[in-house]
C-alpha cells in the first residue's frame, strides 16, 4: 500500500512539474513585442533635438534642375528647436510650420528683411524640398532640395 501511494505521489508531482513547465512556456510565448516608436514630430525632423544643419543639394527653376555652383554646394541653414534659423549667408531669423506642417515660413530678422513662405513637399529625417511659394513679386518656380548634413 505504501508503494501505491508513493506511486500516486509521485505522479501528482510529475503532473504538477509538466503543467509547471508548460504554463512558463506559454508565458513566454505570449510576451508582447515592445510598442513601436513614436515618430519623431516634424519640428524634430526640421530641427533635431536642438538644432539641425541642412545643406542644398537640388535646385529647380520653372521644374528644370539648375546646376550648383561651388559657393551654393557649400550654403548651410541650421533650424533650431527655438523656431530659430541661420543660415550660411548671414541670414537669421524664425521659421514656423503651419496649416498641419505643409507651410513654413521664415521671417529675416538679422543680415535682411522680409518673409519667405514654402510649401513642404518632402520632409524627413534626410530630406527637405521646399517650394517658394509665389506671392506675386517671385514669377520663378523654384525648389529647393535640402539633404540632412
Amino acid at each position: 500500500m505504501n508503494t501505491l501511494n508513493h506511486k500516486a505521489q509521485s505522479g501528482v508531482w510529475m503532473a504538477f512539474y509538466l503543467l509547471s513547465i508548460s504554463l512558463l512556456s506559454l508565458a513566454s510565448c505570449g510576451k508582447d513585442k515592445d510598442p513601436d516608436p513614436i515618430p519623431p514630430s516634424a519640428a524634430e525632423l526640421m530641427a533635431g533635438n536642438s538644432s539641425k544643419i541642412w545643406g542644398i543639394e537640388k535646385l529647380y527653376i520653372n521644374d528644370t534642375l539648375i546646376a550648383l555652383d561651388a559657393d551654393q554646394l557649400r550654403y548651410t541653414k541650421t533650424y533650431k528647436r527655438d523656431s530659430t534659423y541661420v543660415d550660411s549667408d548671414g541670414l537669421s531669423g524664425r521659421w514656423n510650420l503651419s496649416n498641419n506642417n505643409v507651410n513654413l515660413t521664415e521671417i529675416v530678422e538679422q543680415g535682411g528683411q522680409g518673409t519667405l513662405k514654402y510649401q513642404v513637399e518632402t520632409l524627413n529625417a534626410s530630406t527637405l524640398r521646399l517650394r517658394l511659394i509665389n506671392d506675386g513679386t517671385n514669377i520663378l518656380n523654384t525648389l529647393y532640395e535640402l539633404r540632412a548634413k
